[in-house]
């Protein structure tokens, strides 16, 4: 978890209003040493950005800080994470997500 403490440190430095999170087996705590990290970043710094876009504001603190530690992320507006809280993912993250 030390790592995902200093993502969202270094997220807090340039983006607004950052929310982190972190789901899937790491929340559960039913993982294994080789397990991925999920997370969702909610910012409204990702308004009227491309899925590409959004992950270039974020790349190089995911790269810094976890080096080749597999990572998933999925990013999303405060407004595109409301809305789709009734969808599958930002449900599960809703349900079983730490906010960071």
């Amino acid at each position: 978890m030390d790592e995902i403490y200093a993502l969202k440190h270094r997220l807090e430095q340039v983006l607004p209003e950052v929310e982190l999170y972190v789901f899937g087996s790491r929340a559960r705590g039913d993982f294994y040493p080789d397990s991925d990290i999920d997370l969702a970043v909610v910012t409204p710094a990702f308004e009227e950005k491309d899925e590409l876009e959004r992950y270039d504001l974020i790349r190089d603190d995911l790269r810094d800080v976890f080096g080749a530690t597999p990572v998933d992320v999925v990013l999303y507006t405060p407004e595109e994470f409301e809305e789709g809280t009734e969808a599958f993912l930002p449900s599960v993250i809703e349900d079983e997500g730490i906010r960071v």
